[in-house]
């Protein structure tokens, strides 16, 4: 006979603090998608981008492939926020968190001299949502990997 052990359960403060991180990053991947529409608007943009121009690079399928992988990260985030084991889960998101935070400061200053301000203004509340979502890591998911596993299965 198998021996089928019942997987630990995610408590309440856990699962709240993946809800939350989930949360914060479907609204970071709306600032992402918004901003990038909102700039479309701005005079001369979208001429340059017909003109296969991305900012200061000329567009090529390398340059398009590294912008969807950059940018699929944190849509997949959310999934994974409330979907990977607890001990995974808190150092994805401190981590996947710190490299969007320090992306999103990159973009900011790169959008300057301001080309547009609404550009500016996204990386802010960009910057502002990703460290937020490593504070959630840091402080509402459990650090040992055998402590809240919901995958765990034990011997």
């Amino acid at each position: 006979m198998q021996n089928k052990s019942q997987p630990s359960v995610v408590t309440p403060h856990e699962f709240q603090a993946r809800t939350a991180i989930a949360a914060l990053w479907a609204s970071a991947m709306m600032c992402y998608v918004y901003a990038d529409i909102i700039a479309f608007l701005v005079p001369g943009h979208l001429q340059s981008v017909l003109d296969g121009r991305m900012g200061v690079w000329t567009t090529s399928v390398p340059l398009l492939m590294g912008s969807a992988v950059l940018m699929s990260i944190p849509s997949l985030m959310i999934a994974a926020t409330l979907l990977v084991p607890s001990a995974v889960n808190r150092r994805l998101n401190i981590v996947v968190g710190s490299m969007q935070a320090l992306f999103a400061v990159v973009q900011t200053v790169g959008a300057w001299p301001p080309r547009t301000y609404t550009y500016m203004y996204f990386g802010a509340l960009e910057f502002a949502l990703t460290v937020l979502i490593v504070r959630y890591a840091l402080k509402g998911l459990p650090s040992d990997l055998n402590k809240a596993d919901m995958f765990a299965n034990p011997a």
